[in-house]
Formats: structure tokens, sequence, C-alpha cells
């Protein structure tokens, strides 16, 4: 029974299901389940019992406020509400043969909204199947799930919000829901962008529902769309991140102002507990990992708390200009801390940052402390593979991995490898090696944006000279350019990168040597 839903008027629907799910709202026995719940609709599942039980959805859309209520009351007496939208939307994609759930009435509520009923689908949502399946399972779900985009498409539609949260898994075949945004596009490049950027939200849900690269690359490689996709890719990525950061990421939401007994300053992530975050950010609690970096500068902190390993990156301001340079700008625990933060919304590429604390002398941050969870077991500038084999799945898991955040417009300014973190371990199946990556230097995180050919060939530099001679060898670090050029190419063959590529390295002065590299 939902006590707080009345209906004013049904609008279209089989009378005789109509009466039979008003009758069902006001018995205290009905079967009445809640899918979903958000402050703009609600979703529930009926079990109407009788002769003939049914098994329904019912999609109740509230009545907003402000302006968009104010088009609301407009939109409702000409026919163009919520529930009408999706009713045609339904009814539009079951006559061209799509997979979506039959459209059975729809109407206005008595509280200013209004409300679609349709068939309930069965089955399992498709996050839980990925996350359930085995491998080769999964690699046919994600075939299923490109079969039926590529349908919608080439019947001439964009779905509009399109993520796996908006499908439904019914035996090996999926079912599109919430067709709200549905519409048919125009040839050209608008209907192109569309359809692009369902794409583009579909792969970003897969990503951040599963973590599992090989699913997105296999998805991606199904759409067809190659590097057409990634324009699509960033800017879906900078438009969420940019609505998530308005919403979450401020004071008193996500972020719990601190002041400790020494009148230190910050922020920590309020999933973090007060207690754990006032021992790790304690700078008498500790051991020493590593101060030999930036002239002692800076120094790092590991501890263990409540069973958690955590970080804490100490930085003194530095020279004058630096210090002043920082009033304006933020310590820079706090502007790794914020970026760090916005970042973690789009992407698992770096350590999460959980808090930090400055201390400020007339404005001017002198000190600061920046708190991580601890990443990976290894600093890859550091860790000397044990064979060749494993120097050459390491290198293709780097220039991979890169290549990745820049198709997706994520870059980093200081990409040595003694700002990324290593952890292997042996794959679930067979004799591979898995490989993980996180940068620990958030204050450089740089994107969602478009990243251009001097950038990547920056970071590629920096990389390639920050990993000693002893570690890889010229065919391993080919190798990895050739992996890297396969995934994002550049308007050259490697074969001609290559020697700029040495010439730039060796002009940094860093651990490479260019030992045994001809340069060509």
């Amino acid at each position: 029974m939902i006590p707080d839903w009345t209906v004013q008027r049904w609008r279209a629907g089989d009378p005789l299901l109509c009466r039979r799910i008003e009758a069902d709202a006001k018995d205290s026995e009905a079967k009445w389940s809640s899918l979903h719940e958000s402050a703009a609709r609600s979703v529930l599942r009926i079990d109407l019992a009788g002769a003939s039980p049914v098994q329904v959805v019912l999609k109740r859309y509230r009545r907003r406020r402000g302006l968009r209520g104010l088009r609301d009351l407009i939109d409702r007496p000409v026919g163009h509400s919520p529930a009408q939208r999706e009713w045609d939307a339904l009814t539009t994609a079951r006559h061209a043969g799509l997979s979506v759930p039959w459209p059975l009435a729809y109407g206005d509520s008595g509280d200013g909204g209004s409300f679609l009923v349709t068939q309930w689908v069965g089955g399992q949502t498709l996050i839980e199947a990925l996350r359930s399946d085995d491998g080769a399972t999964r690699m046919r779900r994600i075939e299923a799930i490109a079969n039926l985009v590529h349908s919608v498409h080439s019947a001439g539609f964009a779905h509009g919000d399109l993520h796996l949260g908006n499908l439904r898994l019914t035996g090996d075949s999926p079912t599109l829901l919430d067709l709200q945004k549905f519409r048919r596009v125009s040839t050209g490049r608008a209907g192109d962008r569309a359809q692009h950027a369902d794409w583009a939200r579909l792969i970003f849900s897969l990503e951040r529902a599963t973590h599992d690269a090989d699913l997105v690359s296999a998805l991606h490689s199904a759409s067809r769309l190659g590097a057409a996709l990634d324009d699509a890719r960033i800017a879906h990525i900078k438009d969420h991140q940019r609505g998530r950061t308005r919403r979450h990421l401020q004071a008193d939401h996500r972020w719990v102002p601190v002041r400790n007994p020494s009148g230190l300053l910050g922020f920590r992530d309020r999933d973090l507990p007060p207690t754990v975050f006032e021992t790790a950010i304690d700078p008498s609690h500790g051991e020493l990992l590593d101060a030999d970096r930036k002239q002692r500068r800076v120094a790092i902190h590991t501890s263990s708390i409540s069973g958690r390993e955590l970080i804490r990156k100490r930085v003194g301001a530095g020279d004058l200009r630096r210090a002043i340079a920082d009033r304006f700008r933020g310590s820079p625990a706090a502007r790794a801390f914020i970026r760090g933060q916005a970042d973690r919304l789009i992407s698992d590429r770096a350590a999460p940052a959980l808090g930090f604390l400055e201390r400020r002398r007339f404005g001017v941050p002198i000190e600061c402390w920046l708190l991580l969870d601890k990443v990976g077991e290894h600093d890859l500038d550091r860790y000397a593979p044990t064979s060749p084999l494993e120097a050459q799945t390491i290198a293709t898991a780097v220039a991979t991995w890169i290549a990745d955040q820049h198709a997706r417009g994520l870059g980093h300014r200081d990409a040595k490898a003694g700002n990324i973190r290593l952890r292997l371990s042996k794959q679930a199946q067979g004799d591979g090696m898995q490989v993980e990556l996180w940068w620990v230097d958030l204050e450089d995180l740089r994107g969602p944006a478009p990243i251009k050919k001097r950038q990547r060939m920056k970071s590629l530099v920096q990389l390639n000279a920050s990993l000693p001679d002893a570690f890889y060898d010229p065919g391993t670090r080919r190798r990895a350019l050739e992996t890297y050029c396969d995934r994002l190419p550049f308007d050259e063959a490697a074969d001609r990168l290559i020697p700029t590529l040495v010439r730039e390295s060796l002009a940094r002065n860093h651990r490479w040597r260019g030992e045994g590299c001809s340069g060509d």
C-alpha cells in the first residue's frame, strides 16, 4: 500500500488493469516493492493477485519545484508530462522492434505529478550479471549489449541516458529501460554526436561498475567507432565530473572541516572515521618511509590504523616565491586533496585522497600534511623486474594504462615513474601476471580535457627518462611505445617518434642513459 499516491486521471491503458491497480493501492496486504527511490521519482513493482496474477512496474514522477515545477504544470494539460514522453517513446520503440518493456498505462497523479505503468521484465540487472558471471560469459554479455545498442542506433534513435542501470537481463538478452530521453535523431553530425554519447555513457558506467579494463576495451571495440568515440568519452567524463563536483565536493557535504588541538586546519573525507584521521595525520605518528625527496622538502610516513594502511605526506613551503604562490593557490596538500577527490569521481587511477591539514602564518601555508590510502607495493622506478618477460608485462601494462587515460582526456603533469605505484599479482586463470597501477602525485593530475600531441609526447619522455637502463632494455621500451600507439595513434608511426623520444629523454638527464639504444 502506498497511501501518498492517488490517481487524478488515467490517460491511457486497459480500464480493468487500471481499476486493479487503484484497488491494490488501498489494500494494506498488497505486495508493492520499491525498485528505485529518488527526489524526482520512485519505481515500484506491483504483484497484482487475482484470477490472473500479473506483475507490473509503476514509475511515479513527482512534481518538481521552482521553474521546473512551473514547466510541469504547463506540460501536463497538453500531454507532455514525463510519463507521456516515456509512454510515447516506449510505443515507438516497440513498433521499431526494439527490446523494451510493454507500456500498459499512464496518467496524472493527485500530487501534481504523473505516473507510468509498464510490464515487469524480470531477470537481473546487468551490473549483477557482470559481477557474478565468469570471464567468457561476461564477454558474451558485452556482445549482446553492443548488439542492442547498434539496433537502437540503426533504427535512427538515441537513448539519451544509456548506462548499465538502464539495462536489464532477461535470459541472455538485455532489455532497455528508462526511455524518458529516448528520441529519434537525424542523420549527420548532430545524430552521430547523440549516438556517440550513448556509447560514452555506457562505457563509463561499465568502467565504474566493474573496474575491468578487458570488458571496457571489448565494449569500446564492439562500438566499431575507434578513435571517433574518444571525444565523446572526454565530453561525458568532463560533464559527469563537473556535475558531481558541484553537488558533492564541498564543505559539510562530502568534506568535513577539521581543526586539531595545535591549530592546524583542513578537511577530511566524510567516510573516514575522525579517530583514524586524527591518528594518521598526527605528525608524530607513523614510520618514516622516504625523506630524500625535493631537497628534503617532502617526507613520507606510513602507518597502519584499524587494519588500514595509510600514507601521510608532509610538504614544506620551500622558497619564498613558492610560499607566496601557495598563499593564493592553496597549499600542495590542499591542491592534491581537492584534485584527488574530483578525479576519484571519474577514475581509479590515483591513490584515494582522505584529508589534509596545513599550518599557516600570516595567511601563508608554511607546512602541510596530506593523507592517502596506501596503494601498490613498489614505486615503479625502484622495482627491478625479475625476468625479461616480467619487464615486458609491466612495460606493456604501463603503456596501455597511460594511453587509455590520454584517450579519455586524463593527463599528468609529472608523469615520471617515481609518481607511479605498482602491484603485481597472479591472474585468477592461467600463468599470466596482473599489473595494477596508481598515481600518487595527485597535485599534478590533469583533465578531463583533450590532450595534444606535445603533451602526450612529454608524458612518454618523462616516463622513459625516469626508468633505469637495467630495468627495461631498448626492445622492451620500443614494444611499449608500439602498444601505446596501437591504442592511441599519433600522426606518425611509432618508428618515426623514437629519435625524438630518445633525444628528449636523454636531455632530461634522469635515470635513463640510453644504454644499447641507437636512437633509430
